[in-house]
C-alpha cells in the first residue's frame, strides 16, 4: 500500500518566484519518497506565508547530489496566508505529514 504524504518544507526563498518557476527548490529528501508524495506545502521563514501545490511528477526531478526539485502542479498551486503563523517545531527545514 503506498502512502500518501504531504512535503512540508521551510525556505528563505520567495514563494512567488518559486510559483512562477513551477518547481520548488532542491531539497534533502529520502530516496523514493517523491512516490509517496502527492502535495507540498512550502512555508516562508516566518509561517506567515505557505506555497501549497500538487506534485507535478513530469517537473519532478532528482539532481547529481540527490537531493530532489518539487514540481509544483499550475492547476492548483497558491500561496496563502497563514493566520496565525505556522510555529515550525523543528531545526530540520524538511517534515513529512501523513495526509488523511
Amino acid at each position: 500500500m503506498t502512502r500518501s504524504l504531504i512535503l512540508r518544507l521551510r525556505t528563505r526563498d520567495n514563494l512567488l518566484e518559486l510559483l512562477t518557476a513551477g518547481v520548488s527548490g532542491e531539497w534533502k529528501i529520502e530516496q523514493g519518497k517523491e512516490n509517496e508524495i502527492k502535495k507540498v506545502q512550502i512555508f516562508n521563514w516566518d509561517g506567515s506565508l505557505m506555497l501549497e501545490a500538487s506534485i507535478d511528477a513530469s517537473k519532478t526531478t532528482r539532481i547529481e547530489n540527490s537531493r530532489l526539485i518539487v514540481g509544483l502542479s499550475d492547476a492548483d498551486a497558491k500561496i496563502i496566508k497563514c493566520t496565525p503563523p505556522l510555529k515550525w517545531s523543528s531545526q530540520n527545514p524538511v517534515n513529512y505529514i501523513n495526509e488523511t
